[in-house]
Protein backbone atom coordinates (compact mmCIF):
# COMPACT_ATOMS: atom_id res chain seq x y z
CA UNK A 1 0.00 0.00 0.00
CA UNK A 2 1.24 3.48 -0.75
CA UNK A 3 1.40 5.91 2.32
CA UNK A 4 -0.35 8.66 1.24
CA UNK A 5 -3.34 6.78 0.43
CA UNK A 6 -5.31 3.57 2.36
CA UNK A 7 -5.99 1.91 -1.31
CA UNK A 8 -3.81 -0.69 -2.75
CA UNK A 9 -2.63 0.04 -6.59
CA UNK A 10 -3.30 -2.78 -8.96
CA UNK A 11 0.41 -4.34 -8.96
CA UNK A 12 0.13 -4.90 -5.64
CA UNK A 13 -3.22 -7.08 -5.47
CA UNK A 14 -2.01 -10.85 -4.61
CA UNK A 15 -1.37 -13.17 -7.28
CA UNK A 16 -4.28 -15.81 -7.08
CA UNK A 17 -2.87 -19.01 -6.93
CA UNK A 18 -4.53 -22.11 -8.68
CA UNK A 19 -7.21 -24.59 -6.82
CA UNK A 20 -6.70 -28.36 -7.93
CA UNK A 21 -9.23 -30.45 -8.27
CA UNK A 22 -10.74 -32.57 -5.85
CA UNK A 23 -10.23 -36.46 -7.06
CA UNK A 24 -12.92 -38.23 -8.50
CA UNK A 25 -15.18 -40.13 -6.21
CA UNK A 26 -15.68 -43.40 -6.71
CA UNK A 27 -19.04 -43.51 -4.37
CA UNK A 28 -17.37 -44.16 -0.81
CA UNK A 29 -18.21 -42.64 2.01
CA UNK A 30 -15.42 -40.37 3.58
CA UNK A 31 -16.57 -40.73 6.99
CA UNK A 32 -18.13 -44.87 7.99
CA UNK A 33 -20.86 -45.14 10.09
CA UNK A 34 -19.63 -45.63 14.10
CA UNK A 35 -21.63 -47.57 17.16
CA UNK A 36 -22.51 -45.19 19.54
CA UNK A 37 -25.01 -42.35 20.26
CA UNK A 38 -26.03 -40.07 16.80
CA UNK A 39 -27.09 -36.19 17.77
CA UNK A 40 -30.39 -37.01 17.76
CA UNK A 41 -29.56 -39.10 20.81
CA UNK A 42 -26.85 -36.77 22.49
CA UNK A 43 -28.35 -33.48 22.20
CA UNK A 44 -31.44 -33.81 24.71
CA UNK A 45 -29.10 -35.55 27.41
CA UNK A 46 -26.39 -32.63 27.45
CA UNK A 47 -29.72 -30.38 27.55
CA UNK A 48 -30.74 -32.05 30.87
CA UNK A 49 -27.46 -31.89 32.04
CA UNK A 50 -27.20 -28.34 31.25
CA UNK A 51 -30.67 -27.67 32.99
CA UNK A 52 -29.05 -29.42 36.25
CA UNK A 53 -30.93 -31.71 38.82
CA UNK A 54 -34.57 -31.93 39.07
CA UNK A 55 -35.93 -30.76 41.98
CA UNK A 56 -37.74 -32.78 44.22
Amino acid sequence: MTPDKDLMTEEEWPVAQPVEPLPPSDGRVFHEHEDGLNDEEILPLWWDWVKGPVPD
